[in-house]
């Protein structure tokens, strides 16, 4: 999109990775307009989990993204079916990106939450997998709602998503984690853990926590006392 420009300046462009338009007419266009930039909130989530955890579940999930992103570029430029409306959105349109994307998130984290986590109560795999799925739900539709994409290009690009989220999972559980040696050098360096054989890994960082807790209270009252 080109920006307006003062007379004798050199035209102008914007960035338009949130810039996402709706009908100022529409009550549910800002709904729609924000639910279509979740992907990006997404991302950020990723990379705040990545910095901050270490843990390889969520690289290789991260990662799974990223290819699933590739393969809807590639699928694209094969396919070059044009989207519904020429002045919304750039390139093409099949599969729709927003659907494939939200689709293998939704797909791998209900999947990861029912083999890999475990809770006290089975509601909260519950909650957990109707949420994705919901938002996914919301994402994809708001696609259709703003014109963005047609219904047979949101429900491609969620297929494809859902596919390749049942593809990664198996080749993360059977390929990848057997084949990543965390016991090296940059592995170590970087931090990098393996807890998915923790059958509940906030259970078991709070008590590791308040074990340290304890201790250094403990050593705390005997250096007083001597």
């Amino acid at each position: 999109m080109e920006a307006a420009n003062p007379p004798g300046m050199k035209p102008l462009a914007a960035i338009s990775l949130t810039h996402v338009e709706f009908d100022p007419n529409d009550p549910y266009g800002p709904l729609m307009g924000y639910a279509s930039l979740v992907p990006i909130a997404l991302l950020v989530s990723y990379c705040t989990l990545i910095a901050f955890r270490r843990d390889l579940a969520t690289c290789l999930m991260f990662l799974g993204q990223l290819v699933n992103e590739a393969v809807n570029y590639a699928a694209k430029k094969i396919i070059k079916e044009a989207r519904p409306t020429e002045y919304l959105g750039k390139g093409y349109g099949m599969p729709s990106s927003h659907s494939q994307f939200v689709a293998f998130f939704a797909i791998y984290i209900t999947i990861y939450t029912v083999k890999r986590l475990n809770f006290r109560h089975t509601a909260w795999k519950i909650l957990i997998s109707a949420t994705v799925f919901a938002l996914a739900g919301l994402v994809a539709y708001s696609r259709i709602h703003l014109t963005y994409h047609t219904p047979k290009q949101v429900a491609v690009g969620l297929l494809v998503g859902t596919c390749f989220a049942f593809i990664w999972f198996l080749l993360v559980e059977n390929v990848f984690v057997s084949a990543i040696d965390l016991d090296t050098p940059v592995a170590r360096w970087f931090l990098l853990r393996d807890t998915r054989s923790i059958p509940n890994i906030l259970v078991f960082e709070y008590e590791k926590t308040m074990e340290e807790l304890r201790a250094r209270k403990s050593t705390r009252k005997e250096r007083k006392i001597n």
